[in-house]
């Protein structure tokens, strides 16, 4: 009996390696579920600051652009009837940066002055005949659209609002950033820009973390503003306290209207906090099916060692020697070894979560780039840190800014022709340039930032030229596109800001280089004070010069910019400006029409006219010809 009692204690040992296994497995699991959602949190936030950035790019665009300030300040397209091609050309512009992001439901631009208002798909006039019949507000009157949306002042507190909105017969919710046009000018601004991204979207980011079986997630300003949320629950007072939050990121476990809610949160750096919300048994559950396994194995331990401790009492009267080969021959133990090693191979498995967080990475070096450019880091920390996530050299002696314009880009072409052009381009300076720190800017320009080991400026310009020279040769040669460069070279990261800022001013104040293959910003030339009379002289000539030479196959924006002593890009702008319509656009009717009086006249075959309009491939005539009349040369 003294054996008995003294042997009774150790069958309490299984019974604590058991329950000690399961409670630290539940802990190992919960956290676990936590680095997987707070990974998730973590890139969906990194994308959604990536989609901000893009709202910020167009909202930049748009404040930057004459043709926007033009549309804000004339009072009516009855009494400035001049104006009606630039507000059709500013409309399709529109519907060109809404077309190009998938996330944005719409973009509206307002006119206080003239109560217009331009979006992706219509000029609207009469704001009364639109609301209601083609876009309206859930709850919202029309005076209320109208006075607290279109003609208020937006500040940046309360840029971002959630609501419900009907167009075009569907009705979804969208996440609306308001800004005033021009920016910062308060109560004086003259107009506003309305950016709607679709929440569906939006939440798409954040469908790993599998909250919609019975979750939600919700993301809060810095103000404390819900900004927007998917409530799948469909349950109230979903939103945590600050006091409930204690750090940037974390998670706990909350009963709210009767369920066990798994919540994780996470602030970003701009102050925003984003949330989900699981059911605790995804988080938990597979500990829980455990339980019975427990219990198993528990019973199995205690049923053991009972009959052991049965076995050895009933056979103290055997003789010693016996009693000894018994306890040899039955010393037997449970391990728990195994089971804790499958534990920890299953935490260390991420190699799926390595993956999905490298296809972040091209997305956060895009919003980095971005927020460079745009002055979003202000401190030499901020920058050396986020050209580091570039894998950029910060001690790098010279940095050069390059943005690549492509010329006389035909806005009527199809979006998918463009974005093949572009990659096509990116390909070719990826391969000359031997980087991939090659980024979208807009839809016509494309930005590189190269570093050099050169010493002064002009070695590291020279190097830069022979490449571009090359790229220029390779992309016109090969498939036609018109390009040019404008540039600018910093000895220090902290002036990298401020060198995208005098280029993209080189571009936009029209400042040209003659006979050089890329503008760089201290050798610039202003042609700003070509009086209007050159101009229409120069305009009459170059339109001579097509007529006289339609028929060279070789005739190109190139060839007309050198023949005239001038640079693509002013050659370009003034074509626009003086025939409406582009440059190839132009020359292919010219060639049409003189092909359509040669055919009418039946004495040439289809051969021949390509050849004497100036197409070296009758195919291509073919093409072009039934592109333009809508049938083929024989059938015309």
């Amino acid at each position: 009996m003294r054996f008995l009692l003294s042997a009774l204690p150790i069958l309490i040992i299984p019974v604590m390696l058991l329950f000690g296994a399961y409670f630290r497995n539940q802990n190992l699991y919960k956290q676990e579920i936590y680095n997987k959602n707070m990974s998730i949190l973590e890139n969906s936030a990194r994308m959604v600051e990536s989609m901000l950035a893009s709202v910020e790019s167009i909202v930049n665009y748009l404040n930057e652009s004459s043709s926007v300030n033009n549309f804000l300040n004339f009072y009516s397209l009855n009494i400035d009837g001049k104006n009606t091609k630039d507000v059709i050309l500013l409309q399709k512009d529109i519907y060109s940066l809404a077309a190009a992001n998938d996330t944005i439901e719409e973009i509206q631009l307002f006119s206080k002055k003239n109560d217009m208002l331009l979006d992706s798909s219509r000029i609207v006039i009469n704001l009364n005949r639109y609301y209601d019949y083609l876009f309206s507000v859930k709850d919202m009157s029309f005076d209320e659209w109208h006075e607290n949306l279109l003609m208020k002042q937006h500040s940046r507190n309360t840029r971002f609002q959630s609501f419900q909105i009907k167009r075009g017969g569907a009705t979804n919710t969208v996440l609306i950033s308001s800004s005033d046009i021009p920016m910062y000018t308060g109560n004086y601004s003259t107009g506003s820009v309305f950016i709607m991204l679709d929440q569906d979207k939006l939440f798409q980011y954040f469908d790993r973390l599998e909250y919609y079986q019975n979750g939600f997630v919700y993301i809060q300003d810095e103000n404390g503003n819900i900004l927007c949320e998917d409530n799948r629950a469909e349950i109230s007072d979903i939103y945590l306290m600050p006091e409930e939050m204690d750090g940037e990121s974390g998670f706990l476990i909350k009963n709210i209207a009767g369920n066990q809610l798994f919540l994780t949160f996470f602030k970003d750096k701009n102050g925003w906090i984003y949330v989900s919300a699981i059911p605790k048994d995804l988080a938990v559950g597979s500990v829980h099916e455990n339980w019975v396994y427990f219990l198993t194995m528990l019973c199995f331990a205690l049923g053991i060692g009972a009959v052991l401790i049965y076995y050895f009492t009933t056979r103290l009267s055997a003789p010693l020697t016996k009693i000894g080969n018994i306890l040899c021959s039955g010393n037997g133990t449970v391990s728990y070894h195994e089971f804790d090693e499958e534990i920890e191979k299953l935490i260390h498995k991420n190699e799926q979560m390595q993956i999905e967080l490298e296809k972040q990475i091209p997305a956060l070096k895009t919003s980095i780039f971005h927020t460079l450019v745009t002055g979003g880091y202000h401190t030499r920390e901020e920058i050396t840190d986020n050209l580091n996530k570039l894998q950029l050299d910060t001690k790098s002696p010279l940095y050069l800014i390059i943005i690549v314009s492509l010329n006389d880009l035909n806005l009527g072409s199809q979006l998918e022709k463009i974005a093949a052009q572009k990659i096509f381009l990116k390909n070719i300076l990826e391969e000359i340039f031997l980087t991939n720190q090659i980024y979208d800017l807009d839809f016509e320009r494309i930005g590189l930032l190269l570093t050099s080991d050169a010493r002064e400026k002009q070695e590291a310009k020279k190097e830069c030229e022979q490449k571009l020279s090359l790229i220029k040769e390779k992309v016109e040669g090969n498939s036609g596109i018109s390009i040019s460069f404008h540039g600018d070279v910093e000895n220090d990261i902290i002036k990298l800001p401020s060198g995208f800022k005098h280029v993209r001013t080189s571009i936009e104040d029209e400042c040209e280089s003659f006979g050089k293959i890329i503008q760089w910003y201290d050798e610039k030339n202003y042609v700003k004070n070509i009086r209007q009379q050159e101009v229409y002289d120069i305009n009459q000539r170059i339109r001579m010069h097509i007529e006289e030479n339609y028929a060279d196959p070789q005739l190109s924006l190139a060839s007309v910019a050198d023949c005239f002593g001038i640079s693509e890009v002013y050659l370009s702008r003034l074509f626009k400006q003086a025939f409406e319509q582009n440059f190839s656009k132009y020359v292919e009717e010219l060639r049409m029409q003189k092909a359509k009086e040669l055919m009418e006249s039946g004495n040439y075959t289809v051969s021949t006219v390509a050849e004497t309009v100036g197409y070296n491939s009758s195919q291509t005539f073919r093409r072009a010809y039934k592109r333009v009349y809508g049938c083929t040369p024989r059938e015309h």
